[in-house]
């Protein structure tokens, strides 16, 4: 007699093994991507961060030896390209001390105006510093107190020069 095969089910294990490993996959993939999207949209925020930050030292570094050594014309075109480039990330990213640094900008472009006998360019530049030094919240900006505070800040400045 011969013995009738019973069916095991292995063919509905099958489908119910592949419906298992199926959605494992997809929401691997799907989890994997999103993760994976979020940590490199991370990363690349913090290293546009690190250049733009680099780029402002640089900057501000350059202006500031054009400023103290360089004759009026190259250190007025450093300052104006500092402060051209200090508004454009004000523009994205307004905090406090890219006010501040414009404000100093503006004043070291007023001292060079004035030493130059630009009265009314001098004049036109410390509006500008009064007015980025109040928006970044400093209480006294008086003409004498900027002149002050940046001359003060480009002694601490100058015994890093070479």
């Amino acid at each position: 007699m011969e013995r009738e095969s019973i069916p095991r089910g292995d063919s509905e294990m099958t489908r119910a093994a592949r419906l298992i490993y199926t959605i494992a996959i997809l929401g691997g993939l799907f989890l994997g991507s999103f993760l994976g999207f979020h940590r490199t949209t991370l990363r690349l925020n913090a290293e546009s961060e690190a250049q733009r930050s680099i780029a402002q030292l640089e900057l501000a570094d350059f202006s500031g030896i054009q400023y103290r050594h360089a004759d009026h014309d190259h250190a007025r075109a450093a300052l104006l390209m500092y402060e051209n480039f200090l508004e454009q990330m004000e523009k994205t990213k307004s905090e406090s001390i890219l006010k501040l640094n414009l404000s100093i900008t503006f004043t070291r472009l007023a001292l060079l105006e004035g030493l130059a006998h630009n009265r009314e360019q001098s004049r036109a530049y410390m509006n500008e510093a009064t007015s980025w030094c109040a928006a970044g919240g400093r209480r006294d900006c008086s003409e004498s107190e900027l002149k002050k505070k940046t001359e003060e800040f480009d002694k601490r400045q100058s015994i890093y020069e070479p």
